[in-house]
């Protein structure tokens, strides 16, 4: 009998149909806001780069964005074409991006880097599709982030792929600090299908080799704004934290929370 994918669990949002628009985290908001300052938005066009079924691509629609989302995964991209259309929302198979060079004026993503083996294709497809001082937002988990927020299971990601992980995946799902999925099947079932999602679907990198990647594409690479916004929308204040004390905050959110970076095509 054939498993199913770690992402045909119960209650995956991405699997409904569309119904409406879904508005980004507070601080994409106000990146957003910030840079779009003063200019037509209408003449802006937007890519949200792993967009899922699309609902970020509605609300940006809906703020008056000229916008477009593109996913990997043609079930979800499926279950927004009848809310958006088909020309909205591309389905990605493999290799060059489905648009042209120079293209768009802001690509965004959220949670898609931690899922790319590739990181440097999606780089050099970016930075193509991209226009000249374009501008990028890229929100993804850190790699050291104690609970892995897929699977939720404590500290398994950082363990090599394969036996030893698998057998961290075990242990967490056998004592409960696990997502709780495919509950009705066995544990070693179970342990076959996260332990496939985690070897396959995810990719956890240093900082370092991210900016490296980024930058041979041509992309320049700020960690630390996007990641103060970001800290600063979840603590509830717009107001920077003392010298020293936010330069160790930012640094530790951004490698155990989430890793925030902005970018632009020079």
């Amino acid at each position: 009998m054939s498993l199913p994918s770690f992402n045909e669990h119960d209650g995956h949002a991405k699997l409904s149909p569309l119904t409406g628009p879904s508005k980004p985290a507070p601080s994409v908001v106000s990146w957003l806001s910030r840079v779009t300052d003063g200019r037509d938005r209408s003449s802006l066009r937007v890519l949200d780069l792993g967009c899922g079924k699309g609902g970020t691509v509605a609300w940006l629609l809906e703020q008056g964005f000229d916008a477009y989302g593109m996913d990997v995964r043609a079930e979800y991209v499926d279950n927004g074409r009848a809310y958006l259309g088909a020309d909205r929302l591309a389905v990605l198979d493999r290799g060059s991006y489905p648009y042209p060079d120079d293209h768009f004026d802001i690509v965004i993503s959220n949670q898609v880097f931690e899922h790319v083996a590739d990181l440097g294709e999606l780089a050099r497809e970016v930075a193509r599709t991209t226009k000249p001082g374009g501008l990028g937002l890229h929100i993804f988990p850190a790699r050291w982030v104690f609970t892995e927020p897929h699977m939720h299971t404590p500290i398994v990601h950082w363990l090599p792929k394969g036996g030893i992980r698998r057998l961290g995946i075990k242990l967490a799902l056998g004592a409960g600090w696990a997502a709780p999925y495919f509950v009705e099947r066995t544990l070693d079932e179970r342990t076959e299908i996260f332990s496939q999602y985690s070897d396959n679907e995810t990719f956890y990198r240093a900082p370092r080799l991210i900016r490296r990647v980024l930058e041979a594409a041509g992309l320049s690479v700020d960690f630390t704004e996007a990641s103060r916004d970001r800290l600063l929308s979840k603590l509830g204040t717009r107001r920077r934290l003392p010298g020293p004390v936010d330069r160790v905050a930012v640094w530790a959110y951004r490698n155990t929370r989430m890793m925030c970076l902005t970018t632009v095509k020079v």
